[in-house]
């Protein structure tokens, strides 16, 4: 940290309470206070206001690559698989590095090719509803909301779908690591070798496809070539390794955390589901209301005066999506749930070069996910109240959601 400026500071931080189960209080506090706003004890910038968001998003002045340089959670020995993993991530990267992957993966990852789709989706979400139907209980975690992206970015990958477990499990190791408030050495190990296991199979599929092309999205990125460059294994291993995390934890927490928000609003349920029309819309603004991701990291390479504050060459800043989301200043009554509300310009899937790649997929799963479990199970209700958020600030995430039906 090189800035000499502290201000604007004072009594709040995200480690000064039990934000998991509600964080939004918080987050009003500290806008109220200022939306760019210095932590003394995460030792960073808070960004909560969404002007101020969506300026730091697109601002190239606040790196990816170097935040994540900063974050990187392998300092405790050596893990070369994991090291290189993290520092080739597209997510974690800036331009020229970014642009070239992400043009990789726009030229293969097409609108035509996430509706192609959409019959599947709608049959795997069936089909695993179908398994719960007769009980008149689910689970909507472990029946619903995890095995589905999973299922559905293995299918858009090409991978043979009986390998949709093994993927999700190397998935859920890095997703474990990155997530944990301090990262043990049995994490590290365990990301580090799914790590090597996941890209030892994906470079296996593409060789396949290379010799034998399919329509799928890794035939689609080895056949790729941007200005004469081919897609190099490490390009291949970094996308599809981006696609599969981000493809499956954003999702799953779309499609739970938006069943619970619609049951702890039962005039939106009702409305939603006496008109499925609604459902896209209904979307959005569950993104809006309780983002999957909360949290996001940039280092500030070049000085810059935002919102009042004096951010330093050197310091880190904390993107808060979700606080910008429930900026008043943006959206009217912004903690009510409006599945009708227009506009919705909200930053969910976040802003500029690093907007998601997969927010049309994750639209179509939630929509199709959401809207079949309302049309298939009438008087759905929460058996538990009480329920259990898993820790950590960057996803916001439930431990379970039982509900019957």
């Amino acid at each position: 940290m090189t800035s000499s400026l502290r201000t604007p500071t004072g009594p709040y931080t995200l480690k000064s309470a039990d934000v998991t189960h509600d964080p939004y209080p918080l987050y009003h506090t500290i806008r109220a206070c200022a939306p760019v706003y210095f932590d003394p004890q995460l030792e960073r910038w808070l960004i909560t206001g969404y002007r101020e968001v969506e300026s730091v998003l697109r601002d190239l002045r606040f790196s990816s690559k170097g935040a994540a340089r900063l974050s990187r959670p392998d300092q405790r020995g050596n893990h070369p698989a994991l090291t290189q993993n993290l520092a080739r991530n597209m997510i974690r990267n800036d331009p020229p590095e970014h642009t070239r992957m992400r043009n990789h993966v726009n030229r293969a990852f097409t609108p035509r090719l996430v509706e192609r789709l959409r019959p599947q989706i709608e049959e795997l979400t069936n089909s695993l509803l179908n398994k719960v139907q007769a009980s008149g209980r689910m689970e909507v975690r472990s029946d619903l909301a995890y095995p589905l992206p999973v299922a559905v970015i293995t299918a858009l990958l090409g991978a043979d779908l009986e390998m949709a477990d093994q993927l999700r499990r190397w998935t859920d190791d890095l997703s474990n690591l990155l997530g944990a408030p301090e990262p043990t050495s049995e994490l590290l190990d365990a990301a580090n070798r799914s790590v090597i296991e996941r890209d030892a199979y994906i470079l296996s599929v593409g060789a396949q496809r290379r010799s034998e092309p399919r329509n799928d999205l890794i035939s689609a990125l080895v056949s790729n070539h941007d200005n004469g460059e081919k897609v190099s294994d490490a390009d291949l291993c970094s996308i599809c390794g981006v696609l599969l995390s981000a493809g499956h934890e954003t999702t799953s927490n779309l499609i739970s955390n938006g069943l619970l928000a619609l049951l702890r609003h039962p005039e939106q349920l009702t409305l939603l589901r006496d008109r499925p029309e609604l459902i896209e819309g209904a979307v959005e603004e569950l993104l809006r209301y309780d983002s999957p991701v909360q949290w996001n990291g940039r280092l500030a390479v070049a000085d810059v005066e935002i919102a009042g504050a004096q951010i330093r060459s050197g310091d880190l800043v904390t993107i808060g999506h979700a606080a910008a989301n429930r900026d008043p200043a943006q959206f009217n009554n912004p903690d009510a749930l409006d599945i009708t509300r227009y506009p919705n310009q909200h930053l969910a899937f976040g802003h500029g070069i690093h907007y998601c790649v997969g927010a049309a997929l994750a639209r179509v799963e939630g929509a199709i996910a959401i809207s079949t479990v309302l049309g298939r199970m009438p008087n759905l209700r929460l058996l538990n109240g009480d329920l259990r958020w898993k820790p950590g600030l960057l996803v916001r995430k439930l431990e379970s959601l039982p509900v019957a039906f």
